[in-house]
């Protein structure tokens, strides 16, 4: 990946989280929603967003629904970075930290007693 879609990546992402976080008063967009990463296509056709819902009782669907009833809104708070091509927005759910923390507590019910130090 260069360094100008690295760049263009992290421009996004902060951009569309002081969006969600400022001016999104959707319910199903409640509790504490973090945009993990960006993934741009080289040519700026599209931009897939990676979005954690952490405490949040909003079903996951729920959650992508908001965003995507929000991507005009989202979109147009891009305008401000001045590219030439404004990506086509897609949300993907985020379930990294889940996946570690569901991993970490298999880990250490499968620990024996005398692996501990």
């Amino acid at each position: 990946m260069s360094r100008r879609v690295e760049r263009i990546n992290s421009m996004i992402k902060s951009t569309i989280s002081q969006s969600i976080s400022q001016y999104l008063n959707d319910p199903r967009l409640s509790g504490l929603l973090t945009i993990t990463s960006v993934e741009t296509t080289p040519d700026l056709k599209k931009a897939k967003i990676y979005v954690s819902a952490i405490a949040s009782d909003v079903p996951a669907t729920e959650i992508l629904d908001g965003l995507k009833s929000s991507s005009r809104f989202l979109k147009r708070s891009l305008e401000k970075l001045f590219l030439k091509k404004i990506p086509e927005l897609e949300f993907v759910i985020d379930d990294s930290t889940e996946r570690a923390d569901r991993l970490t507590s298999i880990l250490n019910q499968t620990r024996s007693p005398e692996m501990e130090p």
